[in-house]
């Protein structure tokens, strides 16, 4: 068996990645549509600066993650209640709840930060399932219809 080396990869990605460039709190980098997965340390960078309330720092911060947390709710999220519910609304309250809170877990660091992110986007989730299976507007009482239609329906 033979032991495989990574390649060296000469993109744009390695010209953003390690350029000369400072990014700044307030800053992420955007790449042809998708975001650069970032480091650690920017990471640690953005929550010192949201700990101190920079509202830069924490739209970053949930923007950075945004497709990542669109695609695990698009998973996570049962098809009967999809059609309900669009899974970027979910992503889109999540963040707004994560937006209130964060200050707050900047400043204590519980959990790294995607796993607290995607903790608030799981109990949202649960919540929205909860209401919609309640018993008056339950998924599960949904019926399909059969709206096929006689050819007398048509006006000629």
């Amino acid at each position: 068996m033979t032991e495989r080396t990574p390649e060296k990869k000469s993109s744009s990605w390695a010209k953003v990645l390690s350029g000369p460039a400072r990014r700044s709190a307030g800053q992420y980098w955007r790449l042809g549509g998708d975001s650069v997965n970032p480091n650690r340390t920017d990471i640690d960078e953005l929550l010192s600066s949201a700990a101190g309330g920079d509202g830069a720092a924490i739209e970053a911060l949930l923007q950075m993650h945004r497709e990542r947390l669109h695609r695990m709710i698009r998973i996570h999220l049962d098809d009967r209640l999809a059609v309900r519910v669009a899974p970027s609304d979910l992503v889109q309250e999540t963040l707004a709840e994560a937006s209130q809170k964060i200050v707050k877990y900047a400043q204590e660091r519980p959990l790294p930060f995607y796993p607290w992110l995607r903790q608030i986007a799981w109990q949202r989730i649960v919540k929205t399932k909860e209401f919609h299976m309640a018993q008056k507007r339950s998924i599960y009482k949904e019926e399909r219809w059969d709206l096929s239609l006689s050819d007398g329906s048509v006006v000629e």
